[in-house]
């Protein structure tokens, strides 16, 4: 795919990201076991990585061939397709991952579809975990992105998920790898001289500092 830079990123950087994302998680789904998860457009890597550690069955769909081909050969099960066409058996997973994704669908009528779907791949009080950019709270990390069609912000998704008829269990604002110290950082961002940055951090900062959203529900 032309927009993924997943390629380009070293080593090194991608380790870096696969650790803090693991301590995201762990914090999000904290108290939350599950046996059997999928998850929409893996990235790096970071919840394949977090499932390994936890002893969990992970499966993924990935539309970017390159990253679903390096995932598998690290032992992840990651098909190569698109999300939208993708099916499974009714309750085959405990957790259903979608970390920013979402915001790629379509129309909110065509991601409450899509969500009914998955929902339906998830056992009885199976939990659904969405990451979103916060068009709200970050609004450059939004826009900087030209395949955001449909605008997420952590009290939309809220109502789109009480749409959905699941049991809300925590959600709230993230940056980085942190859910504490959210303000702090992104008190920082907005006080940033952006003009008198070089452009290249300038879009490093707009990435690692942007404020977030994430919302976890229980299937009904």
């Amino acid at each position: 795919m032309i927009y993924d830079h997943y390629a380009s990123v070293d080593d090194s950087r991608r380790h870096s990201i696969i650790r803090a994302q693991g301590q995201l998680y762990a914090k999000m789904l904290r108290n939350i076991p599950f046996r059997c998860a999928f998850e929409g457009g893996p990235g790096y890597g970071g919840f394949a990585h977090y499932c390994r550690n936890a002893g969990a069955a992970y499966q993924a769909v990935e539309e970017n061939s390159e990253l679903a081909t390096y995932l598998n050969a690290q032992g992840f099960s990651v098909k190569t397709g698109n999300l939208r066409d993708y099916t499974a058996a009714d309750q085959s997973y405990d957790l259903i991952v979608y970390s920013h994704v979402i915001e790629h669908i379509g129309t909110g009528k065509e991601v409450l579809e899509f969500l009914s779907k998955s929902l339906q791949w998830l056992k009885p009080a199976g939990h659904l975990l969405l990451l979103v950019p916060d068009v709200q709270m970050s609004p450059r990390q939004y826009f900087a992105d030209y395949t955001h069609v449909f605008p997420t912000t952590r009290f939309g998704v809220r109502n789109l998920c009480m749409d959905l008829g699941t049991t809300l269990v925590r959600d709230g604002y993230y940056v980085g790898r942190w859910l504490h110290g959210w303000r702090m950082l992104g008190l920082f961002y907005r006080a940033v001289p952006w003009l008198a940055l070089p452009t290249r951090w300038r879009q490093q900062l707009d990435c690692r500092l942007a404020i977030s959203a994430y919302c976890l529900v229980r299937k009904a």
